[in-house]
C-alpha cells in the first residue's frame, strides 16, 4: 500500500532494495493494494482512528499482522482498539521505556507467534 509507494518513504533506496530481497526470500509479503486503499477510505470516512494513520490499521486489518513498532501514541492507542483490530488483538511494540520489565515485555511480544500475518 502506501508504504510501497514512493512518496512514503522518499525513496529510500536502501528500503527498496531491503524489500526487494526480503520478497525474494519470503520474509516480505505484499499485500492487495486496492483492498488497503479501499479500507482506509473506509476508516477516514467513518473517523473510528484517532491518529492520522488509517493506512496502518487498514494494513494491520487486510494482511492479519498484529504486531505494531511505532512511538506514536495515537497509533498506539487505535492498534489496540478492539473495534479495529481483533481475533488476535493488537499489540503495541515501543522503544518508549527502557526499564528491564519492558525489555521482557517486548521480548514476549517478539516471541509470539500468533501476531504475524499468516501467509497467502
Amino acid at each position: 500500500g502506501k508504504l510501497m509507494d514512493e512518496d512514503e518513504l522518499g525513496g529510500v533506496c536502501s528500503f527498496e532494495n531491503w524489500a526487494h530481497e526480503a520478497q525474494l526470500s519470503g520474509k516480505m509479503r505484499v499485500v492487495n493494494k486496492s483492498e488497503v486503499d479501499n479500507k482506509t477510505e473506509a476508516l477516514s470516512k467513518s473517523g473510528a482512528c484517532k491518529s492520522n494513520d488509517s493506512h496502518v490499521i487498514a494494513l494491520a486489518q487486510v494482511s492479519g499482522a498484529r504486531l505494531l513498532y511505532t512511538n506514536d501514541r495515537a497509533l498506539q492507542q487505535d492498534f489496540k482498539d478492539k473495534r479495529l483490530i481483533d481475533k488476535p488483538r493488537g499489540a503495541v511494540y515501543s522503544s518508549r521505556h527502557t526499564t528491564k520489565n519492558a525489555r521482557i515485555s517486548r521480548r514476549r511480544l517478539l516471541q509470539r507467534q500468533d501476531l504475524c500475518a499468516s501467509a497467502v
